[in-house]
């Protein structure tokens, strides 16, 4: 039987063929072709600990809340549609959730690796939100980790999307190693996707042969980088990351992160 990731178009609710149809038809399905998550957030059971902690599935996911914590606290369904709601109620405070277990590696000669998880902001005016979504490393999540005030993002190891405070209509394709030109990450894709106030969008990648590609709505974007090995200094190809999702409010203090997915897998050797 054929999987269902296969059909459809890219710009269906669903994971897009555009990506998923390079990936073997069990990917999903079969832990002996692919290890990996998928992950419906809008039936995630959440226990949430103090103002700071999020934990989920026996621990598997695990999160931060600041200010205003309890708005991370609960599934949200309108109508036929259902989300998971990240948000916060203070200038300069955010809300996070993450995999705790760090399964993945990626390197040159790692084995075939797909992403995608599907997600919008409610409100793109300038200050409002920044977001990163993606592969972080071991690091606790904090308010300033990984998304710092005043839109930058912290000297950690990740590879994602970037939607910085400051923007209103586009985000970076970003990637960066802890310690390596500490502060500054690496845009392999400047402002090279566009977002809209709620409208979903589906943020993708893939690495094969040692190259990564970024993905929207099951597009890949030109801009492409090769990366090392694991002995690789600037990418994160030496530590195993894990799917992580993230936003924080900016001064203007509006709207929030709504997230209906996330797909990450890897192939086994075979």
């Amino acid at each position: 039987m054929a999987g269902i990731v296969m059909f459809g178009k890219n710009s269906n609710t669903g994971p897009s063929p555009g990506l998923w149809g390079l990936a073997p038809r069990d990917v999903f399905y079969d832990p002996a072709v692919a290890y990996g998550i998928s992950k419906d957030f809008v039936n995630l059971p959440i226990l949430v600990d103090g103002a700071d902690a999020i934990i989920a599935e026996s621990g598997q996911w695990k999160g931060f809340g600041s200010t205003g914590a309890a708005a991370v606290s609960g599934r949200v369904m309108t109508g036929a549609e259902g989300y998971y709601k990240l948000a916060s109620d203070t200038d300069n405070e955010g809300a996070s959730i993450g995999r705790e277990i760090t399964q993945f590696l990626l390197t040159r000669d790692a084995e075939e690796f797909f992403f995608e998880c599907s997600l919008q902001v409610t409100a793109t005016t300038t200050l409002d939100i920044g977001f990163f979504v993606g592969m972080f490393g071991v690091t606790a999540l904090t308010n300033a980790i990984p998304c710092e005030q005043g839109g930058e993002l912290s000297d950690h190891n990740f590879v994602g999307f970037h939607y910085p405070e400051a923007d209103t209509t586009t985000y970076d394709t970003v990637y960066h190693a802890d310690g390596v030109d500490s502060g500054t990450h690496t845009k392999v894709g400047d402002g090279v996707g566009t977002i809209a106030a709620g409208t979903y969008v589906k943020l993708g990648m893939h690495l094969k042969k040692g190259v990564m590609t970024w993905f929207q709505n099951g597009l890949p974007f030109a801009d492409t980088k090769a990366v090392p090995n694991a002995t690789g200094t600037d990418f994160p190809a030496d530590v195993t990351l894990r799917p992580i999702i993230a936003m924080l409010h900016g001064s203007g203090q509006a709207g929030h992160v709504r997230t209906r997915w996330l797909h990450a897998y890897q192939l086994r050797a075979q």
